[in-house]
């Protein structure tokens, strides 16, 4: 009997990372939410990295102490100095396998050199790399093939909760979205210089373009805020462009940025461009507008801005295909299928 017991493996549990600026933003905020509804909540661990103490002590700590089965790790939330960079990611790598936890690695910008060294060698011997681009693509410059992408963004039911009872809100109140096509969203190049191509061509046709954007660096706008100006917004046109940074590689790759999910979650027409590998998600012409280039964003964003019954009805699958996916933890579902005998449920 005593062998017996001593053969059960341990039962799983996550441990998500994230400074404590980070776990202010939304993405991170939607990380933890969704994990908690995927899990039980005892198999979740919040770590917030204090960015004034040494990164490996606390996570050998958090190990330590808290056992955990699988580690959430994100290369943006230790040192952003080269070898700073590449010392604690072999460190992790070390911590990981002493304790026997399979890591979980969040590389939303594929590109930057530095974070995808770091994510190589923290999954070296184990664990999945979870990246916003297609690995078919990527795969040439990327040591394994543990790789899952392009990933939907974390996204919790308590949050599309959130968001319908302020549509339900809205619609008693009689508030009715604003047609004009708007951006919203953080503005880099080359986003910035296509987005103001579109906006001066939309401009000759008669049709206000606006971009609401911050520079990177600037304050985000509050949550609230950010939230009410995607439900206000009846037509959100995005680029999915890496930021240029002397840093990155191979640019010329699109990202599944998390607009697609937030705008449709909102009931929005998303007009996006057309990436590969998002269909398992969602299928352009049915629950986005999927565009090649400047020329064609143009002319679908006039088409649907004239057409309010086309407009609304692809609106209105693009939120109840989000909805199916979110109520299904695909997210995480999706990555405990690529774990497979090491998955966290």
């Amino acid at each position: 009997m005593a062998a017996l017991l001593r053969s059960r493996p341990k039962a799983s549990k996550l441990c998500l990372e994230a400074g404590e600026g980070g776990w202010k933003i939304i993405e991170y905020q939607e990380l933890h939410l969704s994990a908690q509804e995927y899990l039980n909540p005892e198999s979740l661990i919040k770590l917030v990295i204090d960015r004034d103490r040494p990164y490996l002590s606390q996570v050998a700590t958090a190990l330590q102490v808290h056992k955990p089965t699988h580690y959430a790790y994100s290369p943006r939330t230790g040192s952003q100095t080269p070898w700073g960079a590449l010392v604690q990611a072999f460190g992790i790598l070390l911590l990981m396998t002493i304790h026997r936890v399979t890591p979980i690695v969040f590389l939303t910008d594929l590109p930057v050199r530095i974070w995808r060294a770091q994510s190589a060698v923290v999954t070296a011997f184990s664990g999945v790399v979870v990246t916003l681009m297609p690995p078919a693509l990527t795969q040439p410059i990327f040591p394994h093939s543990r790789m899952i992408g392009p990933y939907l963004m974390p996204f919790s039911c308590q949050t599309l909760s959130l968001l319908d009872q302020i549509q339900e809100k809205n619609a008693k109140a009689g508030v009715l979205r604003t047609v004009s096509p708007v951006f919203i969203g953080s503005l880099y190049e080359p986003r910035t210089t296509k987005l103001e191509l579109i906006r001066e061509r939309l401009s000759d046709r008669g049709i206000q373009f606006e971009i609401r954007g911050r520079v990177i660096g600037e304050p985000r706008k509050p949550d609230d805020e950010y939230w009410g100006q995607l439900l206000n917004a009846a037509i959100v046109v995005t680029t999915a462009d890496q930021i240029e940074l002397p840093t990155s590689d191979w640019k010329w790759i699109p990202h599944f940025i998390y607009r697609y999910t937030e705008a449709l979650a909102c009931g929005s027409l998303l007009i996006a461009p057309q990436l590969q590998g998002i269909d398992r998600y969602f299928v352009s012409g049915e629950h986005y507008i999927g565009f090649r280039d400047i020329d064609d964003a143009v002319g679908k964003i006039d088409h649907y801005y004239h057409h309010q019954e086309q407009r609304e009805k692809v609106a209105a699958a693009g939120r109840a295909r989000v909805r199916a996916l979110i109520e299904g933890n695909s997210f995480w579902a999706g990555i405990d299928i690529a774990l497979r005998s090491r998955s966290i449920t």
